[in-house]
């Protein structure tokens, strides 16, 4: 009888989601202002249609479709509409791990296949 040799394949988690405390997707009308918050835990915000200003701490942003930010453990932040309605996905969470500040303020496209996946979760 021949014995195969097996080797472990160690992982490791470079972004460990610990907890999720909010997901929501809102429909917002026109002239939406959402009033200023901060948290001890990760939010991200996904623009599903439209367009919305998102202000994270001394940053003042403009996201449209397909694009979402994300922001850190207790910055302060709000989201507002202009004269459009708006979609939007947020996902409050916990997480642990080396590659978390890659995420911190930073607005990224998603590709279709993300999306899917992320609206999956909704």
């Amino acid at each position: 009888m021949k014995t195969n040799e097996f080797y472990c394949n160690q992982l490791h988690s470079v972004i460990n989601v610990t907890g999720i405390y909010t997901i929501h997707y809102f429909k917002y009308g026109k002239n939406f202002t959402f009033p200023e918050e901060s948290h001890n835990f990760w939010e991200l915000v996904f623009i599903d249609s439209g367009n919305a200003e998102i202000v994270a701490g001394k940053n003042k942003l403009n996201l449209s479709q397909g694009q979402i930010i994300f922001h850190k453990p207790n910055l302060s932040h709000t989201i507002s509409t202009k004269n459009e309605f708006c979609n939007s996905a947020i996902i409050s969470f916990d997480a642990t791990g080396r590659m978390l500040s890659f995420f911190e303020d930073r607005v990224l496209s998603l590709t279709n296949y993300e999306k899917e996946l992320l609206l999956k979760i909704i």
